[in-house]
């Protein structure tokens, strides 16, 4: 004893394929944690300093909150030493730090300074030009 089953028409079984397709990516673009929308990034202030025998003060803001700055590196081929890492006490909107640099070593050239936090890194453009002071 078979039963013969009808058959939906194929118009209505590809729609009903379709809207399980379709309620399947949805359920899974949901489960999806959001992906970061851009990369921190750090501006310095200021962002040109020249080749100088005396210590150099530097502002970093940093675009996203990284958490406390754990450490500040610049390649090492700039010749810029990191002296010193403080946080800015003054800065209500934005994340950021106080630096002291040794520029008396410095190679002229544009250098990327990493902030590493506790809860992420951010990068920034450091430029060195010869002695003399900033050029603009």
């Amino acid at each position: 004893m078979m039963r013969r089953i009808k058959s939906m028409p194929g118009s209505m079984l590809a729609v009903a394929l379709a809207a399980v397709v379709m309620t399947a990516a949805t359920a899974n673009a949901q489960e999806r944690p959001p992906i970061p929308s851009q990369q921190c990034t750090a501006a310095l202030d200021p962002a040109e300093i020249a080749v100088q025998a005396e210590e150099v003060g530097v502002v970093a803001t940093y675009s996203q909150d990284i958490g406390k700055t754990l450490r500040a590196t610049i390649q090492e081929e700039s010749g810029v030493q990191v002296l010193a890492i403080e946080p800015v006490a003054t800065m209500l909107d934005a994340a950021g730090v106080n630096l002291t640099l040794n520029a008396s070593q410095a190679a002229v050239g544009e250098w990327t300074i990493t902030f590493e936090g506790e809860n992420g890194t951010c990068a920034g453009k450091l430029r060195v030009t010869g002695g003399g002071g900033p050029q603009g």
